[in-house]
């Protein structure tokens, strides 16, 4: 997404700390500027670099980059992680010795040194409402099983933003499913793994951080045609695919963005001027989420709105 101080972090933790295997780095330059991208010929020229000037979501702007992968391992990695110790080194290390772990991910943790991620836990329809409606956090497992926060443990969901996974089964999966376009591609693709028998693991001892929304969030103006996309998702993903259960998802979606899109109008309305991208945000998740359209198409829908 063009943020090039952004990017190259992520790229120089790349070079600096990986150093027992070899790697082809392939590098998805979504709507870069001419001089960012001289900038990238220029200083990284060990780096395959990709334009993608057309608007496509995380998952298919990732997937023009896997398709040419060549690879034992994937590593997908976002723009806004870096890590300062050997993390490719020593995921790649744990696969080899262990021939049952399918996908592996780090230990995610914020710029400060928290954990953000350190494991997901099954997520059902049920669950996403109660999560949606505040109810339940997404990272609270009482089970204790599939959150830890040291050493090597199977998991069921993961974050998209840092995972190494073996190529040959990402290929029998065909990457990642298009369908999502910001969100939640990453459960999609670990539920999918789950239900045809294959494992997620997380090595809590190998950790990257993660700036985390630093392409745009609640207070910019590109949540207005993200969100609506995300809830989109989200109902297409735990609906699995059952009508009613997708009219039920909707409508409870429609009444949560709605509550939502009343509170921040009163903050609009009382001189915050942030709150209106999240006000709109919210409108345009109730004026989409029963439509036909794909995800892309409201995200294009609104995202044109919205630069205008």
């Amino acid at each position: 997404m063009n943020n090039y101080n952004q990017l190259k972090n992520c790229l120089d933790s790349i070079k600096q700390y990986t150093n027992e295997v070899s790697y082809e780095v392939l590098l998805v330059a979504y709507f870069f500027s001419n001089e960012n991208l001289q900038k990238l010929y220029t200083e990284y020229p060990w780096v395959k670099i990709i334009i993608s000037d057309e608007i496509r979501g995380f998952s298919a702007n990732n997937n023009l980059a896997l398709r040419q992968s060549k690879g034992k391992y994937c590593f997908v990695l976002n723009d806004d992680t870096y890590f300062n110790t050997p993390v490719i080194d020593e995921l790649v290390n744990v696969m080899e010795r262990h021939s049952d772990i399918d996908l592996l991910s780090p230990q995610i943790l914020r710029p400060d040194g928290s954990v953000q991620y350190s494991g997901i836990p099954p997520i059902t329809w049920i669950d996403w409402l109660m999560i949606l409606f505040k109810f339940k956090k997404e990272r609270k497992d009482h089970t204790g099983k599939y959150i830890q926060y040291k050493g090597l443990f199977q998991t069921y969901n993961i974050l998209g933003a840092a995972f190494l996974i073996r190529t040959e089964i990402f290929k029998q999966l065909d990457f990642f499913d298009e369908r999502y376009f910001f969100g939640p591609e990453d459960k999609a693709l670990s539920t999918l793994m789950n239900v045809k028998g294959y494992t997620c693991y997380v090595n809590a001892d190998i950790k990257l951080f993660h700036l985390g929304g630093a392409t745009g969030g609640a207070q910019s103006k590109t949540v207005c045609a993200t969100r609506p996309a995300e809830r989109k998702g989200s109902v297409i993903m735990y609906s699995e695919g059952k009508m009613i259960r997708y009219y039920v998802l909707a409508l409870f979606v429609w009444i949560n963005s709605a509550s939502w899109a009343l509170g921040w109008l009163f903050k609009t309305l009382n001189g915050d001027k942030s709150a209106k991208y999240s006000f709109q945000a919210n409108i345009n998740v109730c004026r989409s989420i029963f439509s036909k359209q794909t995800t892309t198409e409201i995200f294009k829908r609104f995202y044109k709105r919205s630069s205008n």
